[in-house]
């Protein structure tokens, strides 16, 4: 389904819960509630052989955006700064889902996708047409997490509790060196407590 109905499909009860690279942000968490699961940087999935572009100095750039992700704030922001120094802002597409962004950017019609540097460099691995760019973004990080409705307290525990188990046991850890993305482990007591969004 389109990114941009996970959440409202949750509130509206819908679904009982939604997953997909969800970031906890300050906008998402008065809505629902996440059981956190992943720290992630932030990089740039760019068009194979596209060396020339870094993530941190994308002004007079393209970008394909998935529509309601978190990317937008971010690159707005930054296209935003880039105006105020005095260069060309960054340009924005958006596309309904993630599969249309990564064919965007595969085609030529934008300059990259931000995206997890985790996820990037999963689909650049079964796409070539695809590789991520070799720096990320800096002063990032996001919490990604899986959502349920707030007030829905009994599915909320049970994930939370699941997820906790799943660190205690070690079959957490063993899932992120499958694919190599263990430096964004959370531990327990993140899970319990996440950062501030």
């Amino acid at each position: 389904m389109k990114f941009p109905a996970l959440i409202p499909g949750v509130t509206s009860g819908r679904f009982d819960v939604a997953a997909n690279q969800l970031a906890r942000n300050a906008d998402r968490v008065k809505v629902v509630d996440f059981i956190v699961y992943f720290r992630s940087v932030t990089g740039l999935l760019v068009r194979k052989g596209r060396g020339d572009v870094d993530v941190n100095n994308l002004c007079g750039r393209s970008l394909a955006l998935t529509q309601g992700s978190n990317q937008i704030v971010i690159v707005q922001k930054m296209s935003e700064n880039c105006v105020k120094e005095g260069k060309k802002e960054i340009a924005m597409s958006f596309y309904p889902n993630s599969a249309d962004t990564y064919l965007a950017v595969s085609h030529g019609r934008a300059d990259g996708f931000m995206s997890s540097y985790a996820t990037g460099s999963h689909v650049a691995k079964h796409n070539d047409a695809l590789q991520m760019a070799v720096s990320t973004l800096r002063g990032t990080s996001t919490i990604g997490g899986i959502v349920v409705n707030k007030g829905n307290d009994k599915l909320y525990l049970a994930l939370r509790l699941a997820m906790e188990d799943a660190i205690k046991d070690g079959s957490y850890l063993k899932i992120l060196q499958k694919y190599g993305v263990e430096n964004g482990a959370m531990t327990i007591e993140e899970v319990r407590n996440p950062p501030d969004a």
